[in-house]
């Protein structure tokens, strides 16, 4: 009789690869073959099989003898098969069976049996109905009425989802077993592990096909049903596309922790399988699908986000990037040190001699050579933001030393990198010249509208500031016009006019700008633009960058002491760069350039930023150069706003947590009534206060 186990056959023919394992009884609807007889390939020793029970296209119930006979020389072994699952495998003569129909379920079945002896094998098989009775009794075990079913894709990774089928017997549990059979659905094993609702097919799999066996089981015992095997699986192909970089990135929510995003989404060859959030150039997260909300942020801070797609392959797309701010802190919260004052110390002496106790501000902005303060700046005040100072459109010869460039620059390209591998991007004037800045005779105009040129100033100033851990980029002269810097009569023979000048920065910012951000670092242009079309390049600029830097806010001129505070249409023009930031959830960094005496443009500058200020993380700066630029005329800190501005005559102003600001702008002095005891800066208490045109007071409470 027949030994029943896990045995493994041997090879049918010399080119057939075959596989075996335990599998229990398939029920399967319609399944008629004629008797077949195979014989391998090999002539010696040669003998040939034949089913003489049951017969082909019987109809069967029960148990039943299911017996092989040979012709020729005496099989070794003869191995027994239903619906391709190995059952049992019998060594001596007479080959029998016995087979339980009551296992296999009403259904058409394929019963196969294969002889073998040395290396020569045949195989015989028949064609049988199984049709028992119905089981009435409640003790039996279950009955399958429909095969389990396979769903997904036959391709390597790619996941498969095995059905259960349909049952008779109130099953109390189901058993997953998952086999791997040849590409006619025969000769299968079970795959290792594979024992889930689920399998994802693995690179053994190609060119075979898969099969799942379902054993259900209840009080009175169990039962196997196999599901049809799949279509044969194929190769994975490899995916080396990346998805589509997202677009249309923006804030949808913000509060005083969290911001929310919201993004078009991406499309993949294959498909999407998430997204990447980043936060300051930091991996934070995943979203699923093209919105989340990143948390645990600092109210009234900017933030540079940033989303990329990945695939299941692990193709990345490109990052898409936005700098923007949370919710303004709320009444009373502790704002972080120096939130609102930046140092502007990028003067010869200036981030030293001239420097004071620079942990003080909320941001400061050196020189790349001034790096090592970078570290000790921020052991004093870890919210400190340190920004680089990276000129846009120059190179010079006083950033080099011995033949060489130095490696901290003013700029993003050196004097001998731009020489000695790109002198195209020197610009030259209609006679032919290299154009030196009037104002920087040492220094040469690059072309700022190059790709390539664009391309090398990111790269190196990324490659900078990520080396000595700077927080952002000032990038200065981003100008709509380089007339300051030619000397008269000059003109730049490829970019004559001030509208060509001003498009090809604007592709130079749309450049460079992403590019920062992506590296997590704050892009920070000052931007200077001129009447009447500021306002639209301006805004149009600012979309490309984290915000902006502006120098000339409040008052014009260098260090003067004496004039030049803005008043009416030009007081709001330049106000008004204030307020297209903000409304566009962007950074300003306004700084106002007088000497270290004129407490009058300090206090002017300072109640004019009170003024607009929305309580985030914009913050002024004052530059008297070569001097500490720290006065309580212009670094007061009088908390949070209480409300909007709003006008007392021809003077303007706005209350506070800690006191109020008022500002007259216009060109005749004014009274203001106070209604209540403040302070000035000088100590002095006031009740009401006479402006002269263009001044302002910043007021404490009490």
């Amino acid at each position: 009789m027949a030994a029943i186990g896990n045995g493994s056959s041997d090879t049918v023919g010399s080119n057939q690869r075959r596989r075996a394992g335990v599998m229990g009884a398939a029920a399967v609807t319609a399944l008629v073959l004629a008797l077949l007889v195979v014989s391998g390939a090999e002539a010696a020793p040669s003998f040939t099989l034949s089913t003489t029970s049951p017969a082909n296209s019987a109809t069967l119930a029960g148990s039943v003898n299911w017996q092989v006979v040979y012709v020729g020389a005496t099989p070794s072994r003869v191995s027994f098969y239903v619906d391709g699952a190995l059952q049992a495998t019998d060594d001596a003569a007479p080959f029998l069976y016995e087979l339980d129909t009551t296992k296999m379920g009403n259904a058409s079945h394929l019963l196969k049996a294969i002889g073998a002896k040395g290396k020569f094998s045949t195989q015989t098989q028949v064609s049988v109905t199984v049709s028992n009775a119905a089981v009435t009794s409640s003790g039996s075990a279950p009955l399958n009425a429909g095969l389990p079913v396979i769903s997904g894709t036959a391709s390597v990774g790619q996941a498969l989802t095995g059905s259960v089928g349909s049952w008779s017997g109130s099953p109390n549990s189901f058993a997953y077993e998952w086999h791997r059979c040849d590409i006619a659905g025969l000769n299968c094993a079970p795959i290792a592990g594979a024992a889930g609702a689920t399998y994802t097919l693995a690179s053994a799999d190609a060119g075979d096909t898969i099969r799942v066996a379902i054993t259900a089981t209840n009080a009175y015992g169990q039962t196997t049903a196999t599901s049809e095997p799949t279509a044969v699986v194929q190769s994975a192909v490899l995916d080396a596309t990346p998805p589509t970089t997202p677009t249309a990135l923006l804030r949808s929510a913000a509060s005083a922790t969290t911001i929310g995003l919201a993004w078009s989404p991406s499309s993949d060859n294959v498909g999407v399988s998430g997204y990447s959030l980043y936060v300051n150039g930091d991996r934070v997260g995943t979203a699923s699908a093209n919105s989340a909300t990143v948390g645990g942020l600092a109210c009234s801070n900017a933030y540079v986000l940033a989303v990329e797609a990945f695939d299941a392959a692990g193709n990345v797309s490109g990052r898409t990037v936005l700098t923007t701010l949370t919710a303004a802190c709320a009444s009373g919260a502790a704002l972080r040190v120096g939130s609102t004052i930046t140092a502007h110390r990028i003067c010869s002496g200036c981030a030293t001699t001239y420097a004071g106790d620079l942990s003080r501000y909320g941001y400061v902005i050196l020189h790349a050579d001034q790096y090592s303060q970078v570290t000790t700046l921020k052991a004093k005040s870890p919210s400190l933001k340190m920004l680089v100072y990276k000129n846009a459109l120059q190179t010079c010869s006083y950033d080099t030393s011995g033949g060489a460039d130095n490696s901290e620059l003013t700029t993003g390209v050196g004097y001998y990198e731009a020489l000695n591998q790109h002198p195209e991007w020197f610009l030259l004037d209609t006679t032919g010249s290299r154009i030196t800045l009037a104002d920087y005779p040492s220094c040469w105009m690059m072309d700022w509208g190059s790709p390539s040129y664009q391309r090398r100033w990111a790269q190196n100033v990324i490659a900078d500031a990520k080396a000595h851990g700077w927080d952002g980029v000032l990038i200065d002269d981003v100008n709509w016009s380089e007339y300051t810097h030619l000397s008269s009569g000059q003109t730049i023979a490829k970019y004559p006019a001030n509208s060509d000048q001003t498009e090809s920065m604007r592709q130079f910012l749309a450049a460079v700008g992403p590019e920062l951000q992506k590296a997590g670092l704050l892009a920070l242009p000052n931007i200077f633009v001129d009447y009447p079309d500021g306002p639209t390049i301006f805004s149009q600029w600012l979309s490309y960058a984290s915000g902006a830097y502006q120098e000339y806010w409040s008052k014009s001129g260098n260090f003067s002491t004496t004039c030049c505070n803005y008043t009416g249409t030009s007081w709001d023009y330049h106000q008004s760069f204030f307020r297209i930031a903000e409304q566009a959830n962007k950074l300003y960094l306004p700084v106002t350039k007088a000497a270290s005496t004129d407490t009058r443009s300090m206090e002017y500058a300072r109640a004019n930023f009170y003024l607009d200020w929305d309580g985030g993380p914009s913050s002024l700066s004052f530059d008297p150069k070569f001097a500490d630029p720290w006065s309580p005329y212009w670094t007061t800190d009088l908390g949070m706003p209480l409300g909007p501005k709003f006008q007392v005559g021809t003077a303007w102003r706005r209350n506070y947590e800690r006191g109020a600001v008022v500002v007259n702008p216009s060109s005749s002095a004014a009274v203001i009534d106070l209604g209540s005891t403040f302070r000035r800066i000088d100590g002095s208490s006031v009740t009401s206060v006479t402006l002269d045109p263009a001044t302002a007071a910043v007021l404490l409470a009490g």
